[in-house]
């Protein structure tokens, strides 16, 4: 599959790139490394998506160049989907380009719904970034600093600053060499973790004050209700990271974050140490993601959210 994309990609004329929602590291790093190794090679890009990039990954360079969703003065022959596992992830603008387009998904997520014409799923990619950088070698592109930084952020971002479980040899590997590209593993982090804003901070003081544990101690969930977020005027970025608090207590297995984004509407976010496949349990809900790490959103009130995600989650670490 992957000579497949390369031949596609060798060919285009124009192609727009995009990630999911809401994008992380992972998706704003990989588009834009993937981004300037396409227009090296002479083909016209855009990268679009339907949300803006977040303030902290605004260090790396090509992210001014990114766009929301708008028309363009050309229509692209190729759509690259990156770190999404279906079209409605990526948001409802993209329905406009795909008649008459090739689409292309590249994807580490377990839940990946192989939605395009031309899927490369690897769950054994600890990032999009890693077999983003596998397709820049492919194209024989060379990178440069930027490229590297930017799937630098990606990699390092998607293993929790390597200490996830999915960090492997090949992970370390890999990064060493985009920071012998000039990569600078120092600046990055320092870029993400040590600029925290006002808002992000009182949020985690907010939410640590709703820390709940069940009975049996294997789930803890931590909470921002609508009036929560309102009073602290805290954007959905600067929550990123909230949901690794509960799992961090001696004993549990999963942690949750619950955000309400309206009456009758809650995202969960869920992270587990491995015994409890908790993107089985964002499937549920119609939400994805990997067996540590996952997300959805859910109707209804916020107590029955919580009491329903939780309930489910408790079943699943009793097994264990």
């Amino acid at each position: 599959m992957l000579a497949r994309i390369v031949d596609t990609l060798q060919q285009a004329k124009g192609v727009l790139i995009t990630a999911h929602e809401r994008p992380d590291g992972d998706a704003v790093g990989s588009a834009i490394a993937l981004d300037k190794g396409l227009q090296l090679l002479g083909v016209r890009t855009v990268v679009m998506l339907s949300d803006p990039v977040p303030e902290v990954y605004r260090f790396l360079r090509g992210s001014d160049s990114i766009l929301l969703p708008s028309s363009l003065g050309w229509r692209p022959d190729v759509i690259v989907a990156l770190d999404s596992t279906e079209w409605e992830r990526v948001g409802s603008f993209i329905e406009g380009f795909l008649p008459d387009t090739t689409t292309v998904n590249v994807d580490h997520h377990a839940s990946n719904r192989e939605f395009a014409d031309l899927n490369w799923v690897d769950v054994d990619a600890a990032a999009t970034g890693e077999m983003v950088l596998s397709l820049l070698k492919e194209l024989q592109v060379p990178l440069d600093v930027d490229m590297a930084s930017a799937l630098y952020t990606a990699i390092a971002t998607d293993t929790g600053f390597f200490q996830h479980a999915n960090t492997t040899p090949e992970v370390l590997s890999r990064c060493a060499y985009l920071a012998e590209l000039g990569a600078n593993p120092h600046f990055i982090s320092e870029q993400i973790h040590e600029y925290r804003s006002l808002a992000s901070l009182q949020a985690l003081g907010y939410a640590l004050r709703s820390l709940q544990l069940s009975p049996g101690g294997h789930v803890a969930w931590i909470g921002l209700t609508l009036k929560d977020i309102e009073q602290l005027q805290v954007k959905e970025e600067e929550l990123e990271g909230l949901v690794n608090y509960p799992k961090s207590i001696k004993g549990v297995e999963v942690g949750l974050l619950f955000r309400q984004v309206e009456d009758n509407k809650v995202r969960v976010g869920f992270r587990s140490r491995g015994l409890v496949d908790v993107s089985s349990i964002a499937q549920v809900f119609g939400g994805g993601g990997h067996r540590r790490a996952a997300g959805c959103s859910v109707e209804g009130t916020w107590d029955e959210v919580v009491e329903e995600v939780v309930n489910l989650c408790c079943n699943r670490a009793g097994e264990f």
